[in-house]
């Protein structure tokens, strides 16, 4: 929301398939490994959450402040 990072999604269930990349630098912040595949992410309004949506149809919320720790 704030335009200070990117979150991005892979399909690479073998390596991080969620990462978090500082906008201004193109520096990547955090990468997890989710065990799922991930089809969809989005920012709350005020960017303290990020939503993830898996290829099984369930979503999780992850705090945005502790990714970026």
């Amino acid at each position: 929301p704030d335009w200070r990072y990117v979150a991005a999604a892979t399909w690479d269930k073998a390596r991080p398939n969620l990462l978090l990349i500082d906008a201004d630098h193109g520096r990547l912040i955090r990468a997890v490994k989710t065990e799922r595949f991930l089809t969809a992410l989005a920012w709350s309004p005020d960017g303290r959450t990020l939503v993830t949506a898996g290829a099984s149809g369930s979503l999780k919320a992850w705090d945005a402040e502790a990714l970026l720790k």
